[in-house]
């Protein structure tokens, strides 16, 4: 990052201390700016981590492109654990599904909490980040240029007037873009899926050995839900049950959870003898994505959940995050030379055809993990896709291009569409052309093609 790009003394106000608010007062501490990041909880470094509240996440290329360009890529590789596809647990069986065209391609399993925690530290190493712990924002003022915080600290409120800039990454329900959404014209849609989610653990062996392998994102696929299982850096893994809200309701007592894993995951509960206590204590969590235009106000944008909050299929959502405070950086300080307001704007026409393009994604592929990879027309259709790479590096699948690559999602849709058009034109002219092929043997080669006729046996038998 450019130091001549830099813009000195103007104020910076995020609302948020998630991964996508504290790598922003990184990037933000970096171009010269003064950052005061609000939060209304507590220092999570000094918080017990309380189990069954966050879905594991998968960093991959886009959120490593955001970290690389301050300096912190390597607290990806320090903190994940890497994952080169997925294994498929179906009954008995276990197949390795390679995620990318290329071995090497591959996830990071990380855990929200650490990357967090760290870059918070990241930003803490700059004299001009400031966090505010147990601050919630209770106004808003656009016109005005005034934020307005609750300090449970002193029990007392704080008003921060003329920030420069001002940004919002305080979660799917965000309070400051239900600020900016009663005070103008803003489209806002909020939809939850009729599935909920429940976090649960699977512990080490008795050695304190990984009970699975850890090269992979672990999924037993049930067609209308799953079970999925990432590897954590404590030897456990973090599993994952996605079903429909009725099919949680439907389990009362502890001898339901249990016949019910009997059934569909035999193979999981033996690894995991406690599932009946761990079922009631943690949580049933719902599934929520939100959509809004535009993402910004005046010197106001926002960011991550707060902006697109997504369901979490694609391990896009931390991802898709931390690339807007790339895409953010580069379009304030790059393209505009820190002209923040012409910036928003921009941001907004860049970013919103990007969002909604993953959050559409992710919701198609919740389908094609709960029950697509179990089918033979889906591994088909994977070999196709490896098979044309081989010959033209430019043949990448959809997932290739969504996790290792930065090519804009709503590019990927277009890209992807256009591949599955010459794949359908070759299923129409591929027919035609055996045929021509076949019709010119018998020109050239007619006793070849009379020996074969005459040794027919209407029987089936050559």
């Amino acid at each position: 990052m450019e130091a001549s790009a830099s813009v000195p003394m103007k104020r910076a106000v995020v609302v948020g201390s998630g991964p996508a608010g504290s790598l922003a007062a990184v990037y933000l501490s970096l171009r010269g700016m003064l950052v005061d990041v609000y939060d209304l909880r507590s220092d999570p470094r000094k918080e017990e981590v309380v189990a069954g509240k966050s879905i594991n996440l998968a960093l991959s290329a886009r959120g490593l492109a955001a970290l690389r360009k301050v300096g912190l890529e390597y607290l990806g590789h320090e903190l994940g654990i890497p994952m080169h596809g997925r294994i498929v647990h179906e009954g008995e069986s276990v197949e390795f599904q390679q995620y990318g065209v290329r071995k090497e391609s591959h996830l990071l399993s990380i855990s929200r909490q650490q990357l967090n925690e760290r870059l918070i530290t990241a930003g803490e190493k700059s004299s001009a980040v400031t966090y505010h712990w147990r601050h919630k924002c209770t106004n808003l003022d656009v016109p005005k240029n005034t934020i307005t915080f609750f300090d449970a600290n002193t029990n007392k409120e704080v008003t921060v007037t003329n920030a420069d800039l001002i940004i919002g990454a305080d979660g799917a329900f965000s309070a400051v873009r239900g600020k900016v959404q009663r005070a103008t014209r803003f489209d806002f849609s909020q939809n939850y899926l009729d599935h909920a989610y429940k976090e649960l653990t699977l512990p080490p062996a008795q050695d304190g050995s990984f009970q699975l392998s850890s090269d992979g994102l672990h999924i037993w696929p049930r067609h209308d839900f799953m079970l999925i299982g990432l590897p954590n850096l404590d030897r456990t893994f973090t599993v994952t049950l996605f079903m429909p809200w009725k099919m949680f309701k439907a389990l009362k007592t502890k001898e339901d959870v249990e016949g019910f894993f009997t059934k569909h995951f035999p193979d999981a509960l033996r690894l995991m003898p406690n599932i009946g206590d761990q079922f009631f204590a943690n949580p049933t969590a719902p599934l929520v994505w939100v959509k809004c235009r535009p993402l910004h106000k005046s010197n106001v944008v926002i960011i991550g959940d707060a902006a697109h909050a997504v369901v979490p299929f694609y391990g896009q959502g931390m991802n898709c995050a931390l690339e807007d405070v790339r895409i953010l950086d580069e379009i304030i300080f790059d393209q505009f030379g820190g002209d923040i307001k012409k910036a928003l704007k921009e941001f907004t026409i860049r970013r919103k055809p990007d969002v909604d393009a993953i959050s559409d994604l992710s919701q198609r592929n919740y389908v094609e993990m709960r029950d697509s990879v179990t089918h033979a027309d889906y591994k088909f259709r994977k070999k196709i896709d490896s098979w044309f790479n081989s010959y033209n590096s430019n043949w990448l699948p959809q997932y290739d291009l969504v996790s290792f690559t930065t090519v804009p999602y709503s590019q990927v849709i277009e890209r992807v569409a256009y591949q599955d058009r010459f794949i359908e034109r070759l299923r129409y002219l591929l027919p035609g052309t055996v045929i021509g092929a076949l019709a010119l043997s018998y020109v050239f080669f007619p006793t070849a093609w009379k020996n074969l006729f005459s040794s027919f046996n209407p029987r089936g038998r050559l």
